[in-house]
């Protein structure tokens, strides 16, 4: 690359060489199966900035050399053996493009997870918990609607995991089966451990089902941490003004920050937004956060349509536009942790400004309402309702309860 700038190139032509050198006919030929990934680099607006990655990158460039030569195999698995951040961005470019088919690599990463977890325990053990992720935690990862599957989301299933394993073990050096485990077993583990042994509630679900575990055991609820007030309805109005008229901060995190402030919107959800959820008409611009879109106030609706319509930060644009927050991956949306950090940067913390929010809409929605608008389950949205007439001291005791299941 510095021999191609020494020779007086620009950043576009040092662009197109470097990448004829790399992928060869496979690229510069109009037939070549790496045709399409070419074409999006050598056009892209900021050359400079693809000049930058296959510098700077560990690996991008012979992966690149090896896709072209057929040295690694164009799939999936072809890039699974490589390994590796780097050939996880490459399979996102060739996904962007269409020269691969997406694929939920979140997915497949948890389940090359859970192979090996399980190996390392006791056969009893790993065939117990072999079913219950087949029953219960794969199906429910499988019927995720996108084709990503998020941070939270799969910290979630892993932990899932991880704890009836750790219950199973504290059972065996005691010399307790499963089916043995009592209430008083149960609260003593419980105690000992971080608030992550909650987590165990579906595994107990499930072996009370089959008949595991004792019918009258208690499993705990997931919900267990402290509480914090909801945010004051001035708290976040001002919040809204600000995120409304402050350019110094990023786009992404006002819309953001918007959604939680106006609408109680979880960002796990925001980040998974769609362009299909946001619509435009003679009236104005509507987003589906539920099952009926809802109208955007003046300002909202502008900054709305301005992350809409903007490109990805990637040198690779995706054949088709599907998430209106992207990340750095071409073709993903951004991780709702990195999201969630920008909000806390800015002093948006989500769930006590999601909760004041939700609470205020509450006051002034019917409960199905609020459910369709929102996509709240409607037991929930009548919670809310119900809360929205009462006070806090019910609302925390609410939360250590009910929500919880």
């Amino acid at each position: 690359m510095d021999r191609l700038y020494l020779a007086g190139l620009c950043p576009s032509c040092s662009l197109k060489q470097l990448l004829g050198e790399l992928l060869g006919p496979a690229g510069t030929e109009p037939h070549g199966i790496l045709h399409p990934l070419y074409v999006e680099l050598v056009n892209c607006p900021h050359p400079h900035s693809a000049l930058g990655w296959l510098h700077r990158s560990k690996g991008g460039p012979t992966i690149l050399a090896g896709l072209a030569t057929g040295q690694i195999p164009l799939t999936h698995d072809g890039l699974d053996r490589v390994g590796g951040k780097v050939a996880d961005f490459v399979r996102s470019m060739l996904t962007a493009t269409g020269i691969l088919p997406a694929r939920n690599s979140g997915l497949v990463r948890f389940e090359n997870w859970l192979d090996a977890y399980l190996e390392d325990l006791p056969a009893d053990h790993s065939m117990m918990l072999r079913q219950f992720s087949r029953w219960v935690v794969l199906r429910r990862l499988h019927r995720t609607p996108t084709l990503v599957l998020g941070d939270a989301a799969n910290s979630n299933a892993r932990e899932e995991i991880r704890q009836p394993a750790r219950l199973l073990l504290w059972l065996a050096e005691r010399q307790k089966p499963i089916g043995s485990l009592e209430q008083v077993d149960l609260d003593a583990w419980l105690a000992e451990g971080a608030t992550s042994r909650r987590r165990v509630r579906p595994f107990l679900r499930w072996a009370q089902e089959r008949h595991i575990v004792r019918s009258d055991l208690k499993p705990p609820s997931i919900s267990g941490g402290r509480t914090s007030p909801p945010a004051s309805s001035d708290e976040r109005w001002s919040q809204v003004t600000r995120l409304l008229h402050d350019d110094s901060v990023e786009l992404q995190t006002r819309v953001a920050g918007l959604l939680v402030l106006l609408y109680g919107q979880q960002v796990s959800r925001i980040s998974m937004l769609t362009h299909d959820c946001i619509t435009d008409d003679d009236h104005g611009t509507s987003i589906r956060l539920g099952m009926t879109p809802i109208r955007l106030p003046p300002g909202v609706d502008q900054l709305v349509r301005q992350l809409r319509d903007r490109r990805q930060a990637t040198s690779v644009q995706p054949t088709e536009r599907t998430w209106v927050f992207t990340g750095k991956l071409p073709g993903l949306p951004i991780k709702a942790s990195r999201l969630q950090l920008a909000l806390n940067r800015i002093g948006i913390i989500s769930n006590r400004h999601r909760h004041g929010a939700l609470l205020e809409l509450a006051i002034q929605v019917p409960g199905p309402v609020l459910a369709d608008l929102l996509n709240i389950h409607p037991t929930s949205a009548a919670r809310w309702k119900q809360l929205a007439q009462g006070d806090w001291a019910s609302y925390v005791g609410h939360r250590a309860t009910t929500m919880s299941t």
